[in-house]
């Protein structure tokens, strides 16, 4: 394998000194000036704290077992390693020492309103004028949002019900002006006690390291509750982070003044903060089209379509349709140095809790004059969401009666009507189902159940664990088939 070889300077300069056994591409986000930390799992083990190399996670959990982390002078084992909460907040001196689920088990999340070309484009597009609050300026701005709704890239995002106003009626349906927001977070690592104030200069002391956020919005719904509270329901439905935790001493050159103030002002009055909590920027835009941060402002809330997005007609959208995929990307690069990045925020917005591509169903018939021919093309069945959304159901079809009518398409207004009904269960008793399940990797203990059918399953992507209830299990890869003959399982 190549060897990679950094000294660690202020300015992030590699030199011949630090080496790496393992073969890391030299524009590797996650290079050896850039170890983040994460919580990660894999198809035999649970979920437990990792540090990215390159392409590779360090499992830190299995190397504590091995004794080599003694020396850090903590009892590694004895913390929880299904967040990083515990190792946060100790002291910095044992994170030095040792230098995609969700990090950190998140208490508390603030969203503050820093971005002044955001804060001015949000004001003229909506109120007509570019003008700022007098107390703008003055002290930094912010809410307190939700942190139970909180995601791990690559989790799926429901559409949000809401109330907004169709026709001069107030209406209470899913969102049409689904945004996404381009921010920047920390995560606060040691706490500080019920009364006592954090300084600037002390700010940092109190972050344990920096995630890419994404604050999802909805427009339609934010305008109607905005005044005189501020958002709702129009952002508490989603909030979107990246996996990977990216320390301090990675970003110590380019850390400003303003996110410390931002952590000072939250506790002036006393505020404690605790380890886990989640501080965010607010949208941070640029002076330009190419750089501003939602749709709301490049689109001037709906007036300017974008003019080109990958895979659709060009100035067809002014927001976030259903399989849109969202990626949020920033890297530190001050050449020739070694680049910092954060890893990926792609995540699909979707009335629906399934992260798979979307679906194409294609549904033939006959014609009297040309033979065999297509009678319905791209037709996308809807995701629906089972089991509090940790498992999605997608009824490509399904029949009713034996043999099946299918004259005057019959079966595919069958169909129709079974799905609109809401009705369909697990099986139709007297036809047949064909349906795509998704499984999400968090999901909840194994439901056991029994179908009274004969069932054909075949794994698309991942994998997946068949549970019988006599115990015994098996592991099912992609391209695998499962024929489940009424048998108990999970």
């Amino acid at each position: 394998m190549r060897a990679t070889q950094y000294s660690l300077l202020e300015d992030h300069s590699p030199l011949n000194i630090m080496k790496s056994w393992l073969n890391l591409a030299a524009d590797s986000e996650f290079s050896l000036l850039n170890l983040p930390y994460g919580i990660f799992s894999t198809n035999d083990l649970p979920r437990r704290d990792g540090v990215a190399v390159g392409d590779f996670v360090l499992d830190l959990t299995g190397l504590s077992s091995t004794g080599l982390l003694d020396s850090c002078g903590i009892a590694w084992l004895a913390l929880d390693h299904t967040s990083l909460n515990d190792y946060a907040e100790l002291e910095p001196a044992f994170h030095a020492s040792v230098t995609m689920h969700l990090p950190f088990r998140a208490g508390d999340y603030t969203d503050f309103f820093v971005g002044v070309n955001h804060a001015r484009n949000c004001n003229l597009v909506l109120r007509g004028s570019p003008s700022l609050h007098p107390g703008y300026t003055e002290q930094p701005m912010g809410y307190h949002g939700r942190a139970s709704s909180i995601t791990v890239s690559g989790t799926p995002i429901l559409r949000p019900h809401g109330q907004m106003v169709v026709n001069s009626v107030p209406t209470s349906q899913l969102s049409k002006k689904l945004d996404f927001e381009v921010e920047f977070a920390a995560f606060i690592g040691k706490g500080n006690a019920h009364g006592e104030a954090v300084t600037v200069e002390e700010a940092t002391k109190h972050i344990f390291g920096y995630v890419l956020l994404n604050d999802w919005s909805a427009r339609d719904i934010q305008v109607r509750e905005q005044f005189p509270l501020g958002p709702f329901n129009a952002k508490n439905f989603a909030t979107t982070i990246s996996p990977w935790v990216v320390t301090g001493a990675a970003l110590q050159s380019c850390l400003t003044e303003p996110l410390m103030a931002m952590i000072a002002h939250h506790t002036v009055g006393g505020c404690p903060l605790r380890s886990g909590d989640l501080i965010a920027t607010g949208t941070l835009s640029g002076a330009y089209r190419e750089s501003l941060g939602c749709l709301l402002e490049i689109t001037e809330n709906g007036k300017r379509p974008v003019t080109s997005i990958t895979g659709k007609p060009a100035g067809a959208v002014t927001w976030l349709e259903d399989g849109d995929i969202v990626q949020l990307r920033a890297r530190l690069v001050r050449e020739p140095h070694v680049g910092i990045g954060f890893g990926n925020t792609g995540t699909m917005p979707q009335d629906t809790i399934s992260g798979l591509p979307t679906i194409k169903r294609v549904i033939t018939t006959h014609n009297p004059v040309t033979g065999a021919s297509v009678l319905l093309d791209y037709e996308q069945p809807k995701w629906e969401s089972r089991r509090e959304g940790s498992v999605g159901f997608n009824n490509i079809y399904t029949t009713t009666g034996f043999p099946c009518d299918i004259n005057e398409h019959r079966d595919v207004i069958q169909h129709e009507a079974v799905i609109n009904s809401g009705k369909l269960g697990l099986v139709n008793p007297r036809g047949s189902v064909c349906r795509i399940v998704d499984i999400c990797p968090q999901n909840p203990e194994p439901l056991m159940h029994r179908t009274q059918s004969i069932d054909y399953g075949v794994v698309l992507q991942g994998t997946v664990e068949l549970i019988l209830d006599s115990g015994e299990s098996t592991v099912l890869h992609a391209g695998d088939v499962v024929v489940q003959r009424a048998t108990m399982h999970a």
